[in-house]
This record gives structure tokens, C-alpha cells and sequence, in this order.
């Protein structure tokens, strides 16, 4: 979704969300297990900038494209 510029509403894992979506500016993150919380980011991320919220959806997906993770695992497994 971010890669085509569709700002996100994701659960707050440990592990994932945290570390790509960004609080209000390319997406929403909501507590685990709370639907309400889930509902409200919703209806929140219509009142948010569109423009800039799509714009930031497609930056911050360019450090996860192929490209550049295919470039990052050579570059782990030439350490190894």
C-alpha cells in the first residue's frame, strides 16, 4: 500500500509496523486487540492531509524496494 502511495492504518506490534509506519504522517498505528482504536484511526485518517500522507506513503516505501533490499542481503551475506 505504501509503495503505491496509500497511507496505512496498522497494528502496533513488537516487531514490524513500529519500524516502517510512521505516526500521522504515512499511516496510523493502533493498539494491538483494541477495534475501537482501530475504528476511530479510520475515521482519524480522512481528517489527515491527504496530499502529504500519500507523498510520505511512496518515500518511506522506496527504503523496502527490491532494489535496495536485494543490495542490503548481498551486503549481509559478504560480511558473513
Amino acid at each position: 500500500a505504501l509503495a503505491v502511495g496509500v497511507p496505512v492504518i496498522a497494528t502496533d506490534c513488537d516487531f514490524g509496523p513500529r519500524e516502517i509506519v510512521m505516526q500521522g504522517i504515512n499511516g496510523l498505528l493502533v493498539p494491538k486487540h483494541d477495534a475501537a482504536a482501530f475504528a476511530r484511526a479510520m475515521a482519524d485518517i480522512k481528517t489527515l492531509p491527504t496530499q502529504g500522507l500519500r507523498v510520505a506513503a511512496r518515500d518511506s516505501a522506496q527504503i523496502y524496494s527490491n532494489f535496495v533490499m536485494a543490495a542490503r542481503y548481498v551486503d549481509v551475506f559478504c560480511r558473513a
